[in-house]
């Protein structure tokens, strides 16, 4: 009878986590498809690709958009399936699915205990409509935030059994992390300090011998070494040309609590009441579970480092402690927007395991609070699920519109051979992927340009409200965003 009722429960569990992963996969598979190449994507896709393996790893240029491990993936998708936006896109949809199983074998581990408390891991980490963009696009932050997360367990793994495989699969996917991503270098280096403190830790009690405490620090330096080799030109470059400070710094609190919330709400705007309200529920929310993780480590001593709140907790305090003093010390930027979504993924693996704790110790909160947390991540997903444009993004949500627009104005002009366009800067690499792989053969796109063309004489100009008053001559055809982005055409006398 028992064995019946474990058998029925793992199969509504497995039943839930599919239909969850099947919803969120066709959000993304969705977004993948139909949402038009991105203003960064026109460089990961057609620029970074065209050099060799090597050359990739090395950075043909200065700039941080080369996230190194996803433009090899993206120059080996191109390699088999042409340059399409699928296939730009596909390496970071298959890291999804990866990030997807890495949840899923922790709810399976870890939160058996009830059926809310399973789907807690899955509903809350994927409820960011933000962070759910990534897997769908051709940048490289789903896939160094699925390369952490899969660190985060198999240092979970090793904890548990102390099998050594896990502790070099740790490092290895600290490593592919920031190598999809180099702001996840950050926490690269905390992977190392907390790997460290637990060796040190076993070699103290006794788990571990001398000659292999030693050896295992040995292999790590080694690790260590050959990986800071490898990424110090591309470190260098960047560095050389000033790449790292590329925002105002205001503040750890401003520039990454508060942005973050903005980019969990998936507005666009400024900050607000409502941010600022949630940044100081944040606050008191991670000072509440410092207090709880530190009267832990009072209690249990060095036998906490085998604790998995205590030593989340400890990652992402020091994971925000090096990038605060990376600020005060070298100038460098707090990490924000799409570079700071590591730390969601961060606080989400805090808060779990947090709640984790309070339904173990306190049963009657149990169904409560699960119940709670499941269904206020589920409606704040389907409230801010957006499946024609991606936040980061927003302004190149409109390319085919644009683009059908200009095709049946062709159409209906059969004497002309082409429609040439002539865009804002901000506007422009998204028609110029679509331009270069062939998709739109019949338009003519004006070269990038960084300043106004106040001189253009091209039929269209797709432009954005502040150019559009500098534009003599032209008048509106198509509007979007409330005028924020406005399609112009030439308005002669012939009616051309």
């Amino acid at each position: 009878m028992c064995y019946d009722k474990i058998r029925r429960d793992n199969a509504i569990r497995n039943v839930t986590a599919l239909i969850l992963f099947l919803a969120l996969a066709s959000i993304i598979g969705y977004k993948t498809i139909f949402v038009p190449i991105t203003f960064d994507e026109n460089r990961s896709s057609l620029f970074y690709p065209s050099f060799s393996a090597w050359q990739i790893m090395m950075y043909p240029d200065c700039l941080p958009n080369n996230h190194i491990l996803n433009t090899l993936s993206i120059k080996l998708s191109e390699s088999l399936f042409g340059t399409n936006t699928l296939s730009i896109r596909l390496p970071n949809f298959i890291m999804f699915v990866f990030f997807f199983w890495v949840m899923y074998s922790l709810a399976v581990r870890y939160f058996r205990d009830s059926y809310f408390l399973f789907c807690i891991p899955m509903v809350v980490m994927f409820c960011n409509a933000s962070l759910l963009d990534f897997f769908g696009l051709g940048r490289g932050y789903g896939m160094s935030n699925a390369f952490m997360a899969g660190s985060i367990y198999f240092l979970f793994l090793y904890l548990d059994t102390k099998r050594m495989l896990w502790w070099f699969l740790t490092i290895v996917m600290s490593i592919l992390a920031s190598y999809s991503n180099f702001t996840l270098l950050i926490y690269w280096v905390v992977v190392q300090i907390i790997l460290s403190l637990i060796l040190l830790s076993e070699y103290i009690k006794g788990e571990k011998a001398l000659g292999k405490t030693v050896y295992t620090f040995f292999s790590m330096g080694l690790i260590a070494a050959i990986y800071m080799a490898l990424c110090y030109v591309p470190i260098y470059k960047m560095k050389s040309n000033n790449q790292f400070n590329y925002w105002e710094n205001k503040g750890f609190y401003t520039d990454t609590i508060l942005n973050q919330i903005i980019c969990f709400r998936y507005n666009v705007g400024g900050m607000d009441d409502v941010t600022f309200r949630l940044g100081l529920a944040v606050l008191a929310l991670l000072i509440i579970i410092g207090l709880y993780v530190f009267w832990k480590i009072y209690k249990k001593g060095g036998a906490a480092l085998n604790d998995k709140l205590v030593v989340f907790y400890l990652i992402l305090m020091l994971f925000a402690l090096v990038n605060i003093g990376q600020a005060h010390f070298l100038g460098t930027a707090y990490l924000v927007s799409r570079t700071g979504l590591c730390y969601y993924v961060l606080f989400v693996f805090v808060i779990i395991f947090f709640v984790r704790d309070i339904c173990l110790a306190y049963p009657v909160t149990r169904s409560g609070l699960t119940l709670s947390l499941v269904a206020f991540s589920c409606i704040h997903c389907i409230h801010t699920i957006n499946l024609s444009v991606v936040r980061e993004w927003w302004f190149d949500a409109n390319t085919y519109q644009v683009a059908d627009y200009l095709k049946s104005y062709l159409i209906a002009h059969p004497e002309k051979e082409n429609i040439e366009l002539n865009t804002s800067w901000l506007l422009n690499p998204s028609f110029e992927f679509y331009t270069k792989t062939g998709k739109y053969p019949w338009l003519k796109l004006s070269d990038f340009h960084p300043q106004i063309d106040t001189m253009s004489q091209t039929l269209f100009y797709y432009a954005v409200s502040e150019d559009i008053p500098f534009l003599k001559g032209y008048i509106p055809v198509l509007k979007f965003d409330y005028g924020s982005r406005v399609l112009l055409i030439k308005n002669e006398p012939s009616g051309n």
